[in-house]
């Protein structure tokens, strides 16, 4: 009779399955790409923002105003001081209603100061941006003052 080879132990059946390959790499992956996404989004949202911010900024910087300053009443010997963006001026001994205009670019502010002449008087002086009532302010008396300021941004009365 035959007899099996040596070491031979007989029919041992199917092989053994491979060992299954985990997921935990692919899930790994397949999360740094959502997140890798989503910090390219939130970049891209708030370079945007910052554009659009800085735009505005560089808008209001050019931008062109008209101030309007304006004395209106009565008083003989008042004095006006006004001034805007560091440059002044002064009118004495005027006759009302008195008005100055000027044109400034960007950001700035504005003072008119009226002080009634030594025989009094009553007086009103107001400030204007771009056509609109800042602040508007009485100088009663002999030498009553009374002083306007406004700014470039602002769009409320005082």
């Amino acid at each position: 009779m035959n007899q099996p080879p040596m070491g031979y132990q007989g029919y041992q059946g199917y092989p053994p399955m491979p060992p299954q390959k985990s997921n935990a790499l692919k899930i790994v992956l397949i999360i740094f790409g959502v997140i890798l996404v989503l910090c390219v989004l939130l970049f891209a949202g708030c370079t945007m923002l910052v554009g659009t911010a800085v735009n505005q900024v560089n808008k209001q910087v050019n931008a062109q105003h008209t101030i309007k300053y304006e004395v209106t009443g009565k008083s003989s010997g008042a004095n006006i001081l006004y001034g805007t963006g560091g440059s002044t001026g002064q009118a004495d001994a005027v006759s009302f209603p008195w008005t100055k205009t000027e044109t400034v670019k960007g950001w700035t502010a504005s003072i008119l100061t009226i002080t009634n002449g030594p025989n009094g008087g009553h007086t009103t002086c107001s400030i204007y941006v771009d056509g609109k009532l800042i602040q508007t302010a009485k100088a009663d008396g002999a030498m009553g003052t009374a002083t306007c300021t406004a700014d470039t941004i602002s769009s409320q009365p005082n």
